[in-house]
């Protein structure tokens, strides 16, 4: 079998702990997924270590790129900080599924609520609490991955509600066909600084099924910049968004309005995206 050669065009660095290969050519790319700073400890890392090897490939890198607008604003802050020449960052943010074209006729819109992803301290329980006051029907899907057993015993009881369904995880091939079961999908995340830096994926997956979405005031939301996702930090106002929604009469063509507006941020353009860097 002949020798097939392989020549590096990039090298892609998106791991907190990972530095760049020596002696390997292409463009060195530095691409920052969450806080890795302010999370280290929620992530289980060292933040001496994390903050040691972000330095390190700050400075080795050809382009730097984040996954939020926030996030960059945070790295702008820390070279300045440090005195680094470093490439300003690019933001290059989470994707999501390609929406299913023509839309499943079978499936159609439940009058449910759902939150559908982790259950953790990053969810805004006042937020959920507020929701499940109101009487309508949440569904949540998701494993529970809590830290802390203040916030454990709240997310029991909230899971516990009369109008709570919680299924815990499903498999990964189930997840669109239940999200655009959905009448409106939800990202609750709560006001940190590892949220604010993040990039959540499930508002544009909830968009890629048509869902209408509710989430709470996150710089991502503010990036994506689009009158399809209501948005309130508020519990009271956030509980209210929620039921206007779900009483709304279900319109295809606002569905499909949604699924096009996802399909502008599919995984595929975030790639041609990369590639275009790379090139």
């Amino acid at each position: 079998m002949s020798e097939i050669k392989v020549e590096a065009i990039g090298v892609l660095v998106s791991f907190p702990l990972a530095s760049f290969p020596k002696d390997l050519a292409g463009t060195k790319i530095l691409y920052v997924t969450d806080d890795w700073l302010g999370g280290s400890e929620q992530l289980g890392f060292s933040k001496a270590a994390v903050h040691t090897v972000l330095v390190s490939n700050l400075k080795a890198a050809d382009v730097v790129m984040t996954v939020s607008p926030f996030l960059s604003m945070q790295l702008d802050g820390l070279s300045s900080e440090l005195k680094l020449t470093t490439p300003s960052p690019r933001v290059l943010p989470n994707g999501c599924p390609a929406p299913l074209s023509p839309a499943r006729p079978e499936i159609r819109h439940e009058p449910v609520v759902g939150v559908v992803g982790q259950l953790n301290e990053r969810l805004d329980l006042n937020v959920l609490e507020a929701v499940r006051s109101t009487g309508v029907d949440i569904r949540v899907i998701g494993p529970r991955v809590e830290a802390t057993r203040g916030y454990q015993s709240r997310m029991t009881a909230f899971l516990r509600s009369p109008n709570v369904s919680w299924f815990d995880a499903i498999p990964a091939s189930k997840v669109p066909a239940e999200l655009a079961r959905l009448g409106v999908g939800l990202t609750p995340y709560a006001d940190t600084a590892f949220n604010r830096a993040s990039f959540p994926l499930k508002t544009l997956e909830y968009l890629a099924a048509g869902v209408a979405v509710v989430s709470t005031d996150l710089p991502s939301v503010r990036w994506l910049a689009s009158d399809l996702i209501r948005v309130s930090s508020d519990p009271t106002l956030f509980a209210h968004l929620v039921t206007a929604a779900l009483e709304e009469k279900d319109d295809e063509a606002l569905n499909a309005r949604r699924r096009k507006f996802a399909s502008n941020h599919t995984w595929e353009h975030r790639a041609d995206e990369l590639l275009a860097i790379l090139n």
